[in-house]
């Protein structure tokens, strides 16, 4: 009888093939797990539609699918508007994220029952998990995720959650969450825009103490009906009028406080100059001369020296070109500019706040800050000055931000 072998190549090459399907079996027996099912049901249960902010919810979870070894993880998503495709994306004010930092264990053989206190969700905006705690009242869902192994870290870095979840999910019904809706988010961003409004009308010279007052002091919104709100500010000092801004379309639906993608506030306003602006004009330059003057005498300078292209502004006829003065000649720079400036309540007082740059030989030589104080006579009552960075600078910056300075007591 005759012995026929098989080739050597043919059989090596079937070897390799079987090896290959074991290894590929093997590699999706890990990824589903080693108890696996194609088929059966997974949803999430709740009972009933609504539920007061911080109070306990019972949450239903069944997955017939889930391998053996698995766990869950329980999100709360905020609903959002049905246009969320067109507009591209919706922001929710507000908790929303994972029921634990960690995923839980899961029974695929029975109803799994979990409890949430309502009271935190847990995200990581440091990459650590912490728990946040400001509910605003809106619709919400359950979203469940499944995963091959137990206790995933979903929160935070590092996480390997992704290499060991399943293609596995289920979301509730959507419920309400009943309870005050949290208008501060919308506040604050109506309340900027106005300011910025504001800052744009005026265009004084770097007065940030007096609009930063005015970012501070936040004014209560105004329902319009419909979803629609607005923020009236009053216009400061030098001028007169008031600014509105308003949501250009509801914000507040039925699902809660939901706000668009993209600019959905329009602001109007009008501003008329006071009486105090001519004033602010005159003292701000006697101020700025005060300071000027006598170092350009150190310098051998005077105010023919004056170079306007080396000042920031063109437009010497508009109140902010009287921030900034330079004289320059042959290697010698002076820089002044105003950097904040204040006035007492009955415009009888003003206070500057200049730094000061000197440039010999196109190397700096000095650099100061100048405190000025100017009555409405246009006298100066008082200069103060320091080294930048010097402990007194430091105290002349304190007393200015406090209002401590001695002109304006």
């Amino acid at each position: 009888m005759e012995i026929v072998w098989p080739d050597a190549k043919k059989l090596a090459g079937s070897f390799l093939v079987a090896v290959l399907f074991l290894f590929l079996n093997s590699v999706v027996g890990r990824a589903e797990g080693n108890d696996a099912k194609p088929e059966g049901d997974i949803r999430v249960e709740l009972e009933a539609d609504s539920f007061a902010i911080g109070e306990e919810i019972k949450i239903n979870v069944i997955n017939e699918r889930a391998p053996s070894g698995s766990s869950v993880v329980l999100w709360l998503w905020p609903v959002m508007p049905g246009d969320v495709n067109e507009r591209g994306y919706y922001s929710s004010p507000g908790c929303k994220g994972a029921l634990t930092p960690v995923t839980l264990p899961f029974n695929p053989d029975e109803t799994n029952t979990f409890y949430w206190s309502g009271l935190f969700t847990w995200w990581a905006p440091f990459d650590l998990p912490i728990s946040c705690k400001n509910f605003s009242a809106g619709r919400f869902e359950i979203h469940a995720q499944f995963y091959r192994d137990k206790n995933v870290p979903v929160v935070g870095r590092p996480t390997r959650s992704q290499d060991t979840k399943l293609q596995q999910s289920a979301t509730s019904r959507p419920f309400d969450l009943t309870g005050d809706i949290d208008m501060s988010r919308l506040k604050n961003k109506l309340n900027s825009r106005a300011v910025s409004f504001v800052w744009d009308l005026l265009q004084l010279p770097n007065s940030s103490d007096i609009l930063q007052d005015a970012l501070l002091n936040i004014n209560e919104l105004r329902d319009l009906g419909g979803g629609y709100y607005c923020l009236t500010k009053e216009i400061p000092l030098l001028f007169s009028g008031v600014v509105e801004a308003c949501t250009a379309e509801p914000v507040v639906t039925p699902l809660g406080l939901r706000l668009p993608h993209g600019d959905y506030i329009s602001v109007r306003g009008k501003g008329e100059a006071t009486k105090n602006v001519e004033q602010f004009r005159n003292a701000l330059v006697i101020a700025r001369d005060a300071v000027s003057q006598p170092l350009l005498g150190r310098m051998g300078l005077s105010s023919s020296n004056r170079d306007r292209k080396r000042e920031r502004c063109q437009s010497p006829g508009q109140i902010w070109c009287r921030g900034t003065v330079a004289y320059t000649d042959e290697g010698s720079e002076l820089m002044v500019s105003v950097q904040n400036w204040a006035v007492s309540e009955n415009a009888e007082l003003w206070l500057f706040h200049l730094q000061f740059h000197i440039l010999e030989q196109y190397k700096t030589k000095s650099k100061g800050e100048s405190f000025v104080c100017v009555n409405e006579d246009g006298k100066v009552l008082r200069i103060a000055n320091a080294e930048r960075g010097s402990n007194s600078a430091e105290r002349l910056h304190e007393a200015f931000h406090n209002k401590t300075f001695a002109c304006l007591q």
